[in-house]
């Protein structure tokens, strides 16, 4: 603002004085910081009347047992931490499920958030939990999900073993990335010799959380935090707003995600979504160019390079194991399918096809009136919540809108 003032009319502001004037022209489009938190109460009402257990109705019938969960700043006038909670679909689409607030991101502002988490996604023994390596997220996840599977987000951990060098790097991602275990063991191995420091780092995070094919739980498309903080990327500018208005920027972009992924679900015939239809269109076509040979009515031999890979098509494992934890047919797989003269989509994981993912997006997410004035029982607008209490920092301030 002070830039523009300058280039546009040649008048000079100072700083505070363009953010007083920021502040004032937010609160005359998107309301009062301070009076917003006392509307919570009311739009949450509104939210839970229109939109009854959309959420939570799409996670346990259409989508994977799967939660990216992730924290960012507040940039308002309140500050304070957004928690959001996450999954996607068959389509590999960002999925919304929570949203919360907390004054910091501490062991007891993420035990608030996974326990009402628990009351709406209740454990379940295939769970698989995505995050950071936040230490309070640790701690609350055993806590509060003792039997879900808790991986941590594979960027992050690259990022602290960057200062290794490119080739300590290369070595953990085909670790990480492995399907079969004589790989992980190999290039494991292989960064023990290399760095010593960054394997014993490794082994203190613990493989459970880092390696493919030591999860519980098929982890297909969940090896990062990507879809909780590329949703928070997207509303960077919200975080500025006053809370209502921030988190009626979640629910219109839900909205848009819904209408817009009905409509192309809805046009689209192929029985498997857009992107696992692409996937396993290539595992056909490689397959094509196998050799395989029938044991049993269901166990084939796939010859690929002189290596020599069992389908079993009745469990569906290749010992590959791409087939069986990602749950989608690939070369080896399509191969044995084919010499099988059997259907390739029959094999693919449910979530993946094209039902589960029009379910998903069936209902229209309704508008709520926004702003007021909002019809609300007077138990609901009279109670009252302030913003968090947190120390500001001395410096200037540095938000932008």
């Amino acid at each position: 603002m002070v830039s523009e003032m300058q280039r546009l009319f040649g008048i000079e502001i100072n700083y505070r004085f363009a953010l007083q004037a920021r502040n004032i022209a937010i609160d005359m489009t998107y309301g009062d910081y301070d009076q917003s938190y006392q509307m919570l109460p009311s739009y949450f009402h509104l939210l839970r009347e229109s939109n009854p257990q959309t959420s939570i109705n799409a996670f346990e019938n259409h989508l994977r047992s799967v939660i990216v969960v992730d924290g960012t700043h507040l940039k308002g006038k309140n500050k304070g931490i957004l928690f959001v909670a996450v999954t996607k679909d068959g389509n590999e689409g960002v999925f919304l499920l929570a949203v919360g607030l907390g004054p910091i991101e501490n062991d007891e502002s993420w035990t608030w958030f996974f326990h009402r988490l628990r009351v709406y996604f209740d454990q379940s023994d295939d769970l698989l939990i995505v995050s950071d390596q936040h230490k309070s997220i640790k701690n609350v996840v055993e806590l509060v999900y003792p039997n879900a599977a808790h991986g941590f987000c594979y960027y992050h951990i690259q990022n602290n073993l960057a200062r290794y060098g490119q080739h300590v790097v290369a070595l953990f991602k085909a670790a990480a990335y492995t399907y079969r275990s004589e790989e992980f063991e190999r290039n494991f191995a292989a960064l023990h010799i290399m760095k010593p420091a960054a394997h014993k780092q490794l082994l203190t995070v613990g493989e459970l959380r880092w390696v493919r094919l030591k999860c519980s739980v098929r982890c297909t498309g969940f090896m990062t935090s990507n879809a909780a903080e590329s949703l928070n990327s997207r509303l960077l500018w919200a975080r500025c707003l006053p809370i209502c208005s921030l988190l009626e920027s979640f629910r219109t972009i839900v909205e848009k995600w819904f209408d817009e992924r009905r409509a192309t679900a809805a046009a689209r015939s192929h029985e498997l979504t857009e992107v696992v239809s692409s996937k396993v269109q290539v595992g056909v076509e490689q397959g094509h160019r196998l050799v395989v040979r029938g044991t049993t009515t269901h166990m084939f031999t796939v010859e690929e390079e002189n290596t020599y890979f069992v389908v079993d098509l009745e469990n569906q494992t290749c010992e590959c194991r791409e087939f069986e934890l990602d749950e989608i047919p690939y070369r080896h797989a399509c191969a044995a399918i084919r010499c099988a003269g059997l259907n390739v989509t029959d094999f693919v994981g449910r979530y993946f096809k094209q039902y589960p993912l029009l379910e998903t997006y069936a209902v229209r997410i309704a508008p709520i009136p926004y702003p007021t004035p909002w019809n609300v029982p007077k138990g609901v607008s009279s109670y009252i919540v302030t913003p968090p209490i947190i120390k500001r920092q001395s410096s200037r301030p540095n938000m932008h809108f």
